[in-house]
Formats: C-alpha cells, sequence, structure tokens
C-alpha cells in the first residue's frame, strides 16, 4: 500500500510494515529523507516537522518506528522495527490533530492515520501523520517561547531563509485554490501577511462623483477589497496624455476624410 496517497482511516499494522519494507533487505527500506520522517516516540515539536513538510514539498512522519540497532546502538536513517507509541489521553488522532493546529499555522493540509499493533492495546499503536504541501506558505511552528517557519532539507528540519520565505509567499499568491477553500482557510487561519498579487475588482466601472473619480476599487485576490487613491499630480498627468492621445486620433479620422 502507497501511504502517499492511500486511505489512512483504513491502513492496518501490516500495511505500514509492508510500505517500511520490514521483511525485506534494509537496503530497500525507505530512507528518511525530503518527505519521510521516523520518530520512536512522540516528540514534544513534532508539529515542527508538519510545518516543514507543509513549507516544502509534503511528506510523511511516522510516530512509533525504530531506527536505532538494538545490537550496535547505532542510529540509522532506514526503520529497523515497529516497536509502536503508548499514546495516552484517549483518541490517538483527535490527539495528535490538536498538538497541531495549536503549534502550527495556519492550518496544514493533514491526514492521519493510526494501527494498533495489538488489537486488544489500542492505546499502543504505530502512527501515520501526512502533510500535503502547503497552499497557504508560509506556515509557523510556535510552541512558548520558540517560533520558526521551519523548510525540510534532506533528512532534517531546518529555519526557513529569508529567500525560502519570500518564495514562500510566491507560492501563497499564485496558489490555483477555488474562493470556497480560500475563504474556509481564512475562517480557521490568521496569515502571517496578504498576497502581494491584485487583480481589478471592476475594471469596467465608470462614473461616479467626482470625490471618489480619483479611486480605484481593487481586491487582494479573494480576500478584503481595498481602495487605492491615485496622486492628484499623476492623475491629472495621465488624464493630459489621454486628452492629447483623443485629440490625435481624431486629427487622424479627419484626414482620412479629405
Amino acid at each position: 500500500m502507497n501511504l502517499f496517497s492511500a486511505d489512512l482511516d483504513r491502513i492496518t499494522f501490516a500495511d505500514i510494515e509492508d510500505f517500511l519494507g520490514l521483511k525485506g533487505p534494509v537496503e530497500h527500506r525507505p530512507p528518511e529523507g525530503l518527505r519521510i520522517d521516523y520518530k520512536l516516540k512522540e516528540p514534544a515539536d513534532f508539529p515542527e516537522a508538519v510545518a516543514a513538510f507543509a513549507n516544502t514539498f509534503g511528506g510523511l512522519l511516522f510516530i512509533g518506528v525504530g531506527t536505532v540497532d538494538p545490537v550496535t546502538k547505532q542510529k540509522h536513517n532506514v526503520p529497523l522495527s515497529l516497536p509502536g507509541e503508548t499514546f495516552t489521553g484517549g483518541d490517538i488522532k483527535a490527539r495528535i490533530t490538536g498538538k497541531i493546529l495549536a503549534q502550527v499555522t495556519p492550518r496544514p493540509d493533514v491526514q492521519i492515520g493510526v494501527a494498533a499493533i495489538v488489537p486488544s492495546q489500542p492505546d499502543t499503536a504505530v502512527a501515520v501523520i501526512r502533510v500535503g504541501p502547503g497552499t497557504w506558505p508560509p506556515y509557523q511552528f510556535a510552541a512558548r517561547d520558540t517560533v520558526r517557519i521551519p523548510v525540510r532539507i534532506q533528512d532534517t528540519n531546518r529555519q526557513a531563509t529569508v529567500r525560502e520565505i519570500e518564495e514562500m509567499f510566491r507560492r501563497r499568491a499564485t496558489t490555483t485554490e477555488t474562493t470556497q477553500e480560500r475563504l474556509s482557510a481564512l475562517d480557521v487561519s490568521t496569515p502571517l501577511a496578504p498576497p502581494v498579487y491584485y487583480e481589478a475588482a471592476d475594471p469596467g466601472r465608470t462614473g461616479g462623483s467626482p470625490s471618489t473619480q480619483a479611486y480605484q476599487s481593487w481586491t487582494i485576490r479573494l480576500r478584503a477589497p481595498l481602495r487605492v487613491r491615485l496622486d492628484r499630480s499623476f492623475d491629472a498627468n495621465i488624464r493630459s496624455v489621454l486628452k492629447r492621445s483623443e485629440e490625435h486620433t481624431s486629427e487622424l479620422q479627419s484626414l482620412r476624410h479629405l
């Protein structure tokens, strides 16, 4: 089963074991990297990995997967065992979701699958968190006094550079989400800044009182209207250029009739 696309609500322990290739040779198992991360225990800051995936290309975060050789005690970047994690506090999916929503802004596209090691002990399980590539970046991780905008670089998470953050805002501005998706995102998140892409709200609008003719109505794509007042001298110059252009056109039309 491909956990990058499968329905995570239906996954079983055997599905995870098969995806990780634990019954095959170590060299054939998927290593940690740009889109995969393994955690043996549930770390307090695991939502940072979620934000990093969302800011980059998306990915899978596994909790309850061992990567340390029990004999040599050396850590590897491939799965070696599936001991699972003991989650306390009831519904595992709700617990993980709540922690992500509390520490990652805006809300990332996340799906969670949980498979118990032993059906009779549902608290001990392997959790799979699938993060989609974010359509409203940058995604910010915040926990107490720690605030970061992480990105995924190979098999690690690190703070984004200024250039990388600028690129995230560019991605946000050119997203192809539908209007309803965009408005839903606004209802449940607090974006760090508005998009920089503008489009005319009513390019064919004419008329209006003299006091409002110097205004143009715009919208920040699928967001709130923004009125922009043109500088008076600039406005006068533009009107003068347009008038001269109209007079020139009129003269040319008169010459054609001679």
